[in-house]
C-alpha cells in the first residue's frame, strides 16, 4: 500500500494540517483548487477550508455525519463505493 503514496506528512512535520497543505502546494507547485482532501473529522475539514481545499468527508470514520456537516464539506459519503464515485466527480 505504501507504494500508492509519494509521501505522508504527519504531525512530526507540523502540527497544523493547514501548514502541511502549504508545504505540498509549494513542493508540487499546485493550487488549492487542484486538490481534494478526504477526511473523517470536522477539524480536518476546517483546516482544509482555511486553505481553500475541497473536502470529501466520510461518515464511517471518527466523526458522524451531523458533526461533519458543520464544516461544510463538498460532499459526505457513507461507503467506499460512494467515495470512489465522489472522487471521480472532481
Amino acid at each position: 500500500m505504501a507504494s500508492q503514496f509519494h509521501e505522508v506528512l504527519g504531525a512530526e512535520i507540523d502540527p497544523s494540517k493547514a501548514e502541511r497543505f502549504y508545504l505540498l502546494f509549494k513542493k508540487y507547485d499546485i493550487k488549492p483548487e487542484e486538490c481534494l482532501f478526504v477526511t473523517d473529522t470536522l477539524g480536518d475539514i476546517l483546516e482544509a477550508n482555511q486553505v481553500m481545499v475541497k473536502t470529501i468527508a466520510v461518515d464511517f470514520g471518527f466523526h458522524e455525519r451531523k458533526r461533519l456537516k458543520k464544516g461544510n464539506p463538498a460532499m459526505i459519503v457513507s461507503t467506499f463505493s460512494e467515495l470512489v464515485k465522489a472522487i471521480r466527480k472532481f
